[in-house]
């Protein structure tokens, strides 16, 4: 695809520029998921009682890239078992996923929408 110039003008080079702006969805979905992966072996950790100094690195984690997949599982939590609807384990882990999908993609689109203000790619 090239665009016309016009007579005299010198044409531009195509800039073949990605950023993350352009992939929000893919480092919402990859961040999400690794999330729950890091949290799930802080646990598993914890329950085989391993020292703490591993577990600084891992909560240092959920508590900032993290933050809303940690907020969406601790939401789910909060909730599940209310109702006679909202049990059993595996329907537990579908609906936090997609929650947790959700939050991230929400607060990478902000962020992406606040560097773009900013003039930042």
């Amino acid at each position: 695809m090239s665009q016309r110039s016009p007579v005299g003008a010198p044409r531009r080079k195509e800039q073949n520029v990605t950023s993350i702006r352009h992939y929000t969805k893919l480092w919402a979905s990859l961040t999400a998921i690794t999330t729950l992966l890091i949290a799930a072996t802080a646990v598993l950790l914890a329950d085989f009682g391993v020292s703490g100094w591993i577990f600084l690195p891992l909560l240092l984690w959920s508590a900032t890239i993290g933050l809303p997949t940690t907020t969406a599982v601790l939401l789910t939590a909060s909730v599940w078992g209310t109702t006679p609807l909202l049990s059993g384990g595996w329907l537990f882990s579908i609906c936090s996923l997609l929650l947790c999908l959700l939050f991230q993609s929400l607060a990478f689109g902000f962020l992406a929408k606040w560097r773009r203000a900013r003039g930042r790619v």
